[in-house]
Formats: C-alpha cells, sequence, structure tokens
C-alpha cells in the first residue's frame, strides 16, 4: 500500500516546529493548561505517528505528489487513531510552545519511541533472513 502525503501537510509540521522554537525562546507566559490540551504522554504518541508518516515521505516510501487532494487523510487518521480532532493538537502544540522545557521533553521521548520501533523492525527483519535460510 502506499501512502500519499503532499508538501503542504509536511509544511504543516515543519511550521508548528518552528513556532515552538521560535515561541520557546520568547518570554515564559504563565498560562494555565486548558482541558483541551492533549498530556505530554498523548503528544508523544502522536507526534511519533506523525513523525513515521514524515519519515515514510522522506524515504519516498509515501509518493507526495501522487494525490494532493489525500494529503489531508493522512493526518486526520492519526487524530482519528488517538480520538482527537485538529484543533485540539494545534491548541496543545501552541501550549507546549510556550513551555520548551516540556515540549523538550515530549520530543525526547518521541525520539526514544522512533529508536524502539526501528529496532523491533529491525529485528523483526532479522529473524525473517534467519527463517529463509
Amino acid at each position: 500500500m502506499r501512502v500519499l502525503l503532499p508538501k503542504k501537510n509536511y509544511l504543516f509540521v515543519l511550521i508548528l516546529f518552528v513556532s515552538s522554537l521560535f515561541f520557546g525562546c520568547a518570554e515564559e507566559k504563565t498560562r494555565t493548561k486548558p482541558a483541551s490540551v492533549l498530556t505530554g504522554a498523548e503528544m508523544v504518541a502522536i507526534l511519533t505517528d506523525i513523525q513515521l508518516i514524515e519519515g515514510a515521505v522522506s524515504k519516498k516510501i509515501i509518493d507526495r505528489n501522487a494525490s494532493q487532494k489525500e494529503s489531508p487523510i493522512y493526518y486526520e487518521k492519526v487524530f482519528e487513531k488517538h480520538e482527537i480532532t485538529r484543533q485540539q493538537f494545534s491548541e496543545s502544540i501552541a501550549y507546549y510552545s510556550e513551555k520548551p522545557e516540556e515540549l523538550q521533553i515530549i520530543y525526547e521521548k518521541v525520539l526514544v519511541e522512533l529508536s524502539t520501533i526501528k529496532a523491533e523492525l529491525q529485528n523483526t527483519k532479522e529473524k525473517t533472513v534467519e527463517e529463509t535460510k
């Protein structure tokens, strides 16, 4: 199955990341956490899935040019999987962008998750190769 993702959504994630860095350098505001803001653990899971999509695009596993109309589907599927809305995700990114220490912890956990997934895939690949010998 080929998954498609155009530059528009890739840019969406890039803009969110850059804005988080920009706001992270700004003076810290004391803002209470709204109820609609996702927990750090939820953000880790969602951002991990988004990074997997972006990784597939960068490795050309997903053809980003094949269908511009289908691009929002991939992000919407991530939001559906985690039972959130795009609005909740955007509000959460905005909230954590004002808290750079928390955002850094979230991204560090995303990197750990991605490393774990990579190791699991490598182990599966090695087992498959051994079984075919």
